[in-house]
Parts: structure tokens; sequence; C-alpha cells
């Protein structure tokens, strides 16, 4: 097998403030749909999944 390279992302501040914003966002999205999802009785797994996505990535760029 090949030797495995791990890839390091080199971003400015400026970029880092902004994906953590994003993050923020989606999840305030996600969150909204599942409220609303979650009255009306629906599935709710995709908008879980993807709270918890964005969690991890707030914890890669805090």
């Amino acid at each position: 097998m090949g030797k495995m390279v791990k890839k390091t992302w080199i971003i400015t501040e400026d970029e880092k403030d902004q994906h953590f914003v994003n993050a923020i966002n989606r999840i305030l999205e996600n969150v909204e749909s599942l409220r609303g999802s979650a009255m009306k009785a629906e599935n709710v797994e995709e908008f879980y999944t993807k709270i918890l996505k964005d969690l991890r990535l707030l914890k890669v760029y805090k």
C-alpha cells in the first residue's frame, strides 16, 4: 500500500471566523427545522445529523 499523506489546511483567521459563523448559522437553521419537524412528529434524524456534523466542525475550528 502507498504511504498515507496527511493534508494540512492553512487558513487565515478571517476564514476561520467565517467557517465558525457559517457553521453556527447552519446549526440554527437545522434546529428550527428540527423543531418544526418534531412538532409534526416527522422524521428528525436528518436535521439532527446535520447539527452534529456542524458541531464537530466547530470543534475543529475552535
